[in-house]
């Protein structure tokens, strides 16, 4: 099987055939004491400031580790963030991961910010004790805690670039975020092949673990042929999740089951589809981070189903960074925000079959994509099943270019059937039927 040609790391590394690895801590706490070897790792460990760090940004906790020909040292600091709200501007301070490298140990470069903000938070607390792992030639994994009143978290993100975990406002946790343990771990070391964590003169070991193989389901209750993963969190907004919580609800052998975030990363295991609705697509992608994104792939890749409306339509693009990219398909312009209208559309004979539409109707639209090819020979090319015959083009956006694209795509993702849609069907009168036919479409029946 050809790989895919991913942006993303994991992403890559999965389509290989290869393990995506997520830490997690197996056993209890002991005594590092207890341990010499374990001990005499910590004691090697260069904990020392080799620069004057800042101290107005409150320098802490340095690790020096080599990667490459260079030697890198992280630390935790301050970091002035400012903001513009109706011509007013006002700085506060976050907390940050900063890096500096040196090529002799002597002579060390500018600071780096290196990893703030997400789902690690920003507060001045969120980035204590970086630890720095290659777990892999090449792949590194950051953990970083966050303290304070009721927090004891390690928020641990991956990359192929140790001076690049992830900032605030560039699509961090979606690129990046792995996991979070709900301990401070304040340093990791190996030994004989075996991780331990360490926290506070204790240590607890460590294991790397694949995600694993969804699987479609086995059983289902009496009288239900189809069981729906509907994405409720952090980026779904609007009258999608009601409205296809209702319509699908009429359905008596279709069973729905919302999902947040944790739900979408533990996996998809034991469902036919799953659903992201209207909202923020970039914030969907960074809710369920770098193995929520991962986990839905497989699904689809596996035999799942994908229903993506507006957001969820962007989300499953192969175009965006963030994207789970399960559809050959990016947008012409970064020109997004066109408006809300009502337009028409008109639907092919294959659509009318697969989705329930009629030839042309009035949908309901609101800044959804408009689908065009991205050109990646290892996803096959989707096929449009309806076009928009009338457009929007507010906010600057290009007149003339949405006449004529797709509004709703089909596409294939190795045994899965994706569907995309831009507009929204489900909150427009007289087609309340599409998202049931929709899901019978793409379900592995």
């Amino acid at each position: 099987m050809k790989h895919l040609l991913l942006c993303l790391l994991l992403s890559v590394a999965s389509a290989r055939g290869e393990s995506v690895l997520v830490p997690v801590l197996t056993g209890g706490w002991t005594p590092v004491e207890q341990n010499a070897a374990v001990q005499e790792l910590l004691k090697k460990q260069d904990r020392s400031w080799h620069f004057t760090a800042d101290k107005e940004l409150a320098a802490a906790d340095p690790l020096t580790v080599e990667i490459g020909p260079l030697s890198h040292s992280y630390y935790s600091a301050s970091k002035p963030v400012t903001t513009t709200v109706k011509g007013k501007s006002s700085t506060k301070q976050v907390g940050a991961v900063y890096a500096r490298t040196s090529p002799d140990g002597k002579t060390w470069g500018k600071p780096q910010v290196v990893a703030w903000g997400g789902q690690a938070g920003e507060d001045l607390t969120s980035a204590g004790h970086p630890s720095i792992v290659e777990l892999q030639p090449g792949l590194f994994y950051l953990f970083r805690t966050q303290t304070g009143k009721d927090k004891a978290i390690t928020n641990i993100y991956r990359s192929s670039n140790p001076l690049d975990f992830g900032l605030y406002g560039n699509n961090a946790d979606a690129l990046h975020y792995v996991t979070s343990l709900p301990f401070v771990i304040e340093s990791v070391v190996q030994h004989d092949g075996q991780w331990f964590a360490i926290q506070d003169g204790k240590m607890a070991k460590l294991a790397w673990r694949d995600l694993p193989a969804p699987s479609l389901p086995i059983t289902r209750a009496p009288g239900i042929t189809i069981r729906v993963a509907l994405y409720d969190d952090s980026g779904s907004a609007g009258k999608g999740i009601p409205k296809v919580t209702e319509q699908l609800a009429k359905c008596k052998d279709i069973e729905v089951t919302k999902l947040n975030r944790d739900g979408i990363r533990a996996g998809l295991s034991g469902y036919d589809v799953v659903i992201f609705t209207g909202g923020s697509s970039a914030r969907q992608a960074n809710t369920i981070g770098l193995v929520g994104r991962e986990q839905v792939r497989r699904f689809v890749e596996a035999g799942g189903g994908y229903v993506g409306i507006c957001a969820g339509a962007y989300l499953a693009c192969d175009g965006f960074s963030w994207g789970i990219k399960v559809l050959d398909a990016k947008t012409p312009s970064p020109k997004w925000e066109r408006g809300i209208a009502d337009l028409k559309i008109e639907t092919v004979d294959e659509g009318q079959k697969l989705l329930g539409l009629p030839r042309e109707t009035l949908v309901k639209y609101h800044n959804g994509p408009l689908l065009v090819p991205n050109g990646n020979s290892a996803i096959p090319d989707f096929e449009p099943l309806t076009f928009f015959r009338t457009e929007v083009a507010n906010n600057g956006s290009d007149a003339g270019l949405m006449v004529n694209t797709p509004a709703i795509a089909r596409g294939q993702f190795g045994a899965g059937r994706v569907i995309a849609c831009s507009p929204h069907p489900e909150q427009s009168d007289g087609l309340e039927g599409w998202i049931v036919q929709t899901v019978r479409t793409v379900a592995a029946q």
